[in-house]
């Protein structure tokens, strides 16, 4: 069975072009699983505005997958260029043919300590951009009750 380079895994979380041949080296002691990354990601239309800034987009194959690419421009005909990663090979396509990728966001929060023993986070902004943001606002939000510490939080959009 033919595998498309942008499936991955499920017994070790590699990319099938990252293995050598068709099964996996954990292959004998897990069990094997391909997964396909479309269902894993969320996939959004594709945004010209959005790519141009440099979020992350890629090419949607047949096999509803889809791989990774690096905005370069738009061609006069409306072709949007891009850049295949792994290769370095420039390419064109429209953008009916493309996706937005989930793209990662990183905040900064405070985690607090109630008056009972248990821990909160201590905002409803969203997190601080920089640690330093979120540290300096603790410091200065309350003498009473300081953090106990500042954490970082991911998640995808």
């Amino acid at each position: 069975m033919k595998r498309a380079m942008d499936q991955i895994c499920g017994t070790c979380g590699k990319m099938y072009g990252e293995h050598f041949g068709e099964s996996c080296p954990d292959w004998e002691t897990t069990g094997h699983k391909w997964s396909n990354k479309q269902e894993e990601l969320k996939m959004k239309p594709f945004d010209l505005e959005a790519a141009k800034r440099g979020e992350p987009f890629g090419y949607q194959f047949h096999d509803g997958g889809c791989g990774p690419r690096v905005f370069i421009g738009v061609r006069s005909n409306g072709e949007i260029v891009y850049e295949h990663p792994r290769t370095g090979s420039l390419d064109s396509t429209s953008a009916t043919n493309l996706c937005m990728l989930p793209r990662k966001v990183v905040r900064w929060v405070n985690i607090y300590r109630s008056l009972n023993g248990a821990l909160f986070c201590g905002t409803t902004s969203g997190g601080f951009l920089t640690k330093r943001e979120a540290q300096l606002a603790g410091n200065l939000a309350t003498t009473i009750n300081p953090p106990v510490g500042t954490a970082r939080v991911e998640w995808e959009e």
